[in-house]
């Protein structure tokens, strides 16, 4: 989890659950407090939460890990640039249908 360290300095107790109907109904039956919701994955549910967009505890985007070397930084570049037509050309918005957000390279 990418911010469970971060989570845990404060002294929370984190529990992991799917799906998120699962996670909706612990928040209305008051067993847990808070919900963690990844975008787009949760996106179909806000309309049921206290949701405020502009509060990120985490933004990212999907990764890819691999060594430092010149092959790679090669792969990475091109998987990159790939990527970014992808994006330019719809193909995302259209694989994604409603759960699709914009964003920026």
């Amino acid at each position: 989890m990418y911010y469970g360290a971060a989570i845990q300095e404060l002294g929370l107790t984190i529990y992991a659950a799917r799906p998120n109907e699962q996670v909706l109904e612990m928040l209305k039956r008051g067993r847990i407090d808070v919900a963690i919701g990844a975008v787009p994955d949760i996106q179909p549910y806000l309309d049921q939460l206290s949701y405020a967009p502009e509060l990120w505890l985490y933004k990212g985007y999907d990764r890819l890990t691999c060594y430092n070397t010149p092959e790679n930084r090669t792969f990475v570049d091109d998987l990159s640039e790939r990527l970014k037509s992808l994006k330019v050309a719809g193909a995302y918005q259209q694989l994604s249908g409603n759960l699709y957000l914009d964003f920026d390279f």
